[in-house]
This record gives structure tokens, sequence and C-alpha cells, in this order.
């Protein structure tokens, strides 16, 4: 599910025909962007330090999301389920 923000800036809102593609990651393409294993991408949504959208079964990070995240988290020790739902209840108070 990859694709590319592409809006014509000549296109006008009330215009339907133009398309908005967003770059979605699956849970094991982010694992793979970030080296690791896919348990852990599953923690990190599960603890609410990554947020992702559910359709049906499955689960999509949209890249806003996965750019978000590294915003957040930058420097902070994530591999302690604990310290990071810790770590994201003091980021989303924030």
């Amino acid at each position: 599910m990859k694709g590319v923000v592409n809006l014509n800036p000549k296109t006008k809102l009330n215009d339907y025909s133009y398309k908005a593609e967003v770059i979605c990651y699956t849970r094991e393409e982010v694992a793979n962007l970030l080296h690791v294993n896919v348990d852990v991408v599953s923690g990190l949504m599960a603890s609410g330090c990554l947020n992702a959208i559910k359709i049906g079964r499955r689960y999509i990070i949209p890249h806003m999301y996965l750019t978000e995240f590294l915003r957040d988290y930058k420097n902070q020790d994530l591999s302690n389920f604990e310290v990071a739902v810790d770590t994201a209840e003091v980021i989303n108070k924030s």
C-alpha cells in the first residue's frame, strides 16, 4: 500500500477528479524499516506509541504516523514495554 502524495496545485477544491495518494505501511514494512521484529511494532501499537489504522483485520501505518513516532520518541528507550507505555503517556499529555 505504498503511494505518493500527488496533488496538483492548479486543482480546484471542488474538482473531484484529482487523486491524493498517501504512503501507508504494513506492520511488516515498518518492522523492516526500523530493523526490528514485527512483534515489536505490534507492541508499540498496543502501547499507544505508534498510531495505526485498522481496516478489517489489517493494520496500516500512514507515513505521517511513522514520522510523528520517530520525532516524538527520538532518543527514547522503548525496549521495555512498561517504559514504552509510561513514555507514551508522558508524550500524549504534552
